[in-house]
């Protein structure tokens, strides 16, 4: 399972998610299984949007799940901790999506108001290059 995991600002559109996720590689060989993000957070509206637009399936994480993951985030954002007490939403989303044993196979990028990590279940193979 690959999951693309989506944090962003407030003033991120469904076109800003869009070109975020062109960007993190949703055209590569193998493509997100799923992509997630904060549940009730300001720019969820606009990942489901884009989900929906781009034929992905979309998962709602609550704030409280995204928590359990923070141990597994490579990178840390100071707003996204006093905001959401979590140190990445992009990468901990990634990594609840991708399951239980899921392992980030790429730190947060930003791409204007959008972050997006990428992260594998364990048992997958990475086959990509």
């Amino acid at each position: 399972m690959i999951a693309f995991g989506i944090g962003a600002n407030s003033t991120a559109s469904v076109a800003d998610v869009e070109h975020a996720l062109q960007q993190a590689g949703l055209a590569e060989a193998t493509p997100p299984d799923v992509i997630a993000t904060l549940s009730g957070a300001p720019f969820s509206a606009a990942v489901k949007s884009a989900g929906k637009k781009l034929g992905l399936t979309v998962q709602v994480v609550p704030r409280a799940t995204l928590q359990t993951r923070n141990a597994g985030c490579q990178t840390q954002s100071a707003r996204s901790i006093e905001a959401h007490g979590v140190a990445s939403v992009a990468e901990a989303a990634a990594l609840v999506a991708a399951g239980e044993n899921s392992i980030l196979t790429r730190a947060r990028q930003v791409f204007g108001p959008v972050t997006v990590a990428v992260a594998k279940s364990r048992e997958m193979k990475d086959t990509r290059p």
